[in-house]
């Protein structure tokens, strides 16, 4: 009989409930995980890989000139990255970097301050960070960043704007003690998702310290692989300017 209890218990580890929300984990390669988390009555969805940065780089990378078309799959595969998702915001015509980005040591653009909420995604001597534009100086040690807004999260500080719309979004946060994560969500505000991102135990050990808003919309995507090899994504609707690779070191 215990067997059968085994395999029950098994799968409660990998799928639970919490008030409102339905959560479920897949393991990925190297100790990486695939969460989805359903919302209300399938309200929302919001699917995540988390990961930790002593196991796995995030790299920066452009989508290369317009006319070749690459999709967010493609760069990931291009780079043997374990996920991708799509980066910072751009303009058009001619998917022209927004602001400053740095991609593969390449840089593109000047930093653009947004106001009190603008932040960056950023990789330093090899280690990520997130932080408020107000923060950041530039320096040669820095080898990839893109800028957006807003910052979602900020330790005990949540982003809150009763007039914002829910639509697809992209984001990018960390627990400040070297997990880190990429995600989509769908039919949330940026309030809403803020709000989500913060609430304590959310994801398996993982509190959030820090969480940034990326380009969303029909620029939404996300890439990853399973345990198994397979490739699963949430494509994106348009070409984006550059996208942010989770690799194997």
């Amino acid at each position: 009989m215990w067997p059968a209890l085994l395999v029950t218990g098994l799968l409660l580890a990998w799928r639970w409930l919490s008030p409102g929300l339905a959560i479920s984990e897949e393991p990925m390669a190297g100790g990486a995980r695939h969460v989805t988390i359903q919302v209300g009555h399938g309200s929302a969805t919001l699917s995540l890989v988390c990961f930790r940065q002593d196991k796995f780089r995030l790299l920066v990378a452009t989508n290369g000139p317009p006319q070749e078309n690459r999709r967010i799959a493609g760069k990931a595969l291009d780079h043997k990255a374990i996920a991708g998702c799509n980066g910072g915001y751009f303009g058009m015509p001619g998917v022209t970097s927004y602001g400053l980005e740095i991609a593969e040591g390449v840089t593109n653009g000047r930093l653009i301050l947004a106001g009190p909420t603008g932040a960056l995604f950023g990789i330093r001597n090899d280690a990520p960070f997130i932080a408020l534009e107000k923060e950041f100086q530039p320096s040669p040690e820095v080898t990839g960043l893109v800028q957006c807004s807003p910052m979602l999260v900020d330790h005990e500080w949540t982003f809150h704007d009763a007039a914002d719309i829910a639509v697809a979004r992209t984001f990018v946060m960390t627990d400040g003690n070297g997990q880190w994560a990429i995600g989509t969500a769908d039919r949330l505000s940026l309030s809403d998702l803020a709000a989500l991102l913060a609430r304590p135990g959310l994801v398996r050990g993982f509190h959030v310290q820090r969480a940034m808003n990326l380009d969303g919309g029909p620029s939404t995507g996300l890439w990853w692989l399973g345990q198994d090899g397979n490739a699963h994504e949430q494509r994106e609707h348009w070409r984006v300017r550059n996208v942010l690779l989770v690799v194997p070191r």
